[in-house]
């Protein structure tokens, strides 16, 4: 059989972040889907200038692909877990929340009686901030406050100790989690960087204390400046990787306009970026209808004080049926 295997041009390492094989292609949501020969020309037309193609016959080259990505994308969710004690996803109409319980993830349903022991929900599992499931929970009349984790305690940082940076990675894999400062600035003892939040931001964090403590199968090892930069710079080729092969499945994706990227039910607009012959032709909704813009891009040139976060086809459909409220 023949695999294509797919990778940045801009990536000097040529990993992959698809992997094509008999009118099917294996992207960033770790499974085979099908790929018709149109799908197929029109993505490669977009992606033709900053994507390119190696063929292989060997099964073995492509199964180390497909295990590279999949070994990204477990390292990218764990990453998600850092300062949090619950993840929340919209499933059918319902919230589902996750929690970690001897590494296990155990998920509850949100009923009339508040949280109750549920099993994972099939097929796909659709992410959202709490403030969405605190926003679903008060329409059951139920209020819940958040708990904190028992591992997070708020220390004062000494401003005469020496600053250590750490990268973080999983037991056996080279690629990088997270990178930390201890302490931090503005007081923090602790600040982590995962470039899998909503607005890769430095955040206050206790994760050298949590992996000490063993909730995460992860290792920190203190590094110097050059090595923290080049843990910066894997990781951010991972997130333009997994960036890349999201374009293959969709021909549009959408993004809010917001202030604080936490909060995705407070957006100030709504745009798409349309997959079409190789061009970026970003739109605004406005009255009813599309319209050409530049916001996205004069955010991308740091010229905005907004920011923009992408969000489901099912969020732009909301804010286009007046479901979202400005702040």
């Amino acid at each position: 059989m023949k695999y294509e295997l797919i990778s940045s041009r801009f990536d000097r390492t040529g990993t992959p972040f698809a992997v094509m094989a008999s009118g099917q292609v294996f992207t960033y949501d770790l499974r085979w889907r099908p790929w018709s020969g149109r799908d197929r020309l029109e993505w490669l037309a977009h992606a033709r200038n900053y994507c390119q193609a190696r063929t292989t016959t060997r099964r073995s080259v492509a199964m180390a692909a497909i295990a590279q990505i999949t070994g990204d994308v477990r390292a990218a969710d764990q990453a998600r877990w850092i300062n949090r004690v619950h993840r929340y996803y919209a499933v059918d109409g319902e919230v589902v929340r996750a929690h970690v319980a001897d590494k296990t993830v155990v998920y509850e349903r949100f009923t009339d009686q508040g949280w109750v022991s549920a099993d994972r929900p099939a097929g796909d599992l659709t992410e959202v901030e709490p403030q969405a499931a605190e926003e679903f929970k008060a329409t059951r009349g139920v209020e819940e406050p958040e708990p904190l984790h028992p591992e997070v305690a708020r220390r004062k940082a000494d401003p005469t100790a020496v600053r250590r940076a750490y990268v973080v990675t999983e037991n056996g894999r080279d690629q990088p989690v997270a990178r930390i400062l201890s302490p931090g600035w503005n007081g923090n003892a602790e600040l982590v960087f995962t470039s899998c939040g909503p607005d890769d931001a430095w955040r206050p964090s206790d994760l050298l204390g949590q992996i000490a403590a063993g909730r995460y199968d992860w290792t920190a090892r203190e590094v110097d400046e050059a090595q923290s930069d080049a843990a910066h710079s894997a990781m951010r080729a991972a997130i333009e990787w997994a960036d890349l092969s999201r374009w293959i499945h969709h021909r549009v994706r959408y993004y809010f306009l917001v202030m604080d990227p936490t909060r995705k039910t407070h957006p100030h607009g709504l745009f798409r970026l349309p997959r079409s012959g190789g061009l970026m032709d970003e739109e605004s909704f406005r009255d009813g209808r599309w319209e050409p813009s530049f916001r996205m891009e004069d955010i991308r040139r740091c010229s905005s004080t907004f920011e923009c976060i992408e969000v489901t086809e099912a969020d732009a459909r909301r804010y286009q049926d007046g479901w979202y409220r400005w702040s």
